[in-house]
């Protein structure tokens, strides 16, 4: 079924204070706090991330890796095959040590390095401040595959510069990296998705990042499929703003 919105909103009011101006405004109101069921109980909970816990017997473990693999090294002297090589302690590095590998070693083993999962996010921005210095770039053709765990240090800024194309077909991975992105960085992946039409958009799998959307650019939006956007984590302001009702 779909269902034209009828809803005034001014661009500076706060989600929670829209009020429903339609002939269903009243049915509106049971879906809102009532019913609900367009809201998963997640989305109800703080808006702040949980960004995952540092296990620190982990982190440990590959700090005496790390000391053990660089004892008799100069880290300023480390060339690309011995960095590939201790590429599974590199979490294990302070961020110091890290800062003495040169950029130029860094960028030729980008590509091991993009793998690690046990780089912190503050190891991730030095390794790729590290690699911009000596020619990393990010651009159009630039890929999710191309940053890997890197992504998620990535400067919200940069996001501009991958193809909106880039960003829509990776929306389940990206998603899975939610917790470790931060506001800016969020904001910055649904400013690109939306260069697409919205009518388009609030269709796609759009995870975390749905709650995201400016309630203002769904005002776009004429008409809402309920079966399409029913599984999507929306907020209860944008819910209103679509003017869905719900039926039993």
């Amino acid at each position: 079924m779909y269902l034209t919105k009828q809803c005034n909103i001014d661009e500076d009011q706060s989600e929670e204070s829209l009020e429903c101006t339609s002939q269903q405004s009243e049915r509106f109101k049971r879906c809102l706090f009532k019913k609900q069921s367009l809201i998963p109980d997640s989305n109800r909970q703080s808006e702040k991330s949980s960004v995952p816990q540092v296990r620190i017997g982990q982190f440990q473990m590959l700090r005496d890796v790390a000391k053990a693999l660089t004892a008799n090294k100069d880290l300023q002297n480390l060339n690309t095959s011995d960095l590939e090589m201790m590429s599974g302690a590199l979490g294990g590095f302070a961020p110091s040590e890290l800062d003495q590998i040169p950029d130029s070693v860094i960028l030729d083993a980008i590509n091991t390095i993009k793998e690690s999962k046990t780089l912190s996010k503050k190891q991730k921005k030095i390794m790729l401040k590290k690699a911009k210095k000596v020619g990393f770039r990010i651009t159009k053709s630039t890929t999710l595959m191309d940053l890997g765990e890197l992504v998620t240090a990535l400067p919200a800024k940069d996001f501009k510069q991958i193809s909106t194309i880039e960003i829509k077909k990776n929306l389940k991975e990206l998603g899975k990296h939610a917790s470790s992105f931060s506001g800016p960085q969020r904001k910055a992946i649904v400013k690109k998705l939306q260069e697409i039409d919205m009518m388009e958009l609030i269709v796609q799998d759009l995870g975390p990042f749905a709650a995201e959307i400016p309630v203002i650019k769904l005002m776009e939006v004429k008409t809402v499929n309920i079966t399409a956007i029913r599984d999507t984590s929306w907020s209860r302001g944008q819910v209103c703003v679509f003017g869905v009702s719900l039926q039993n």
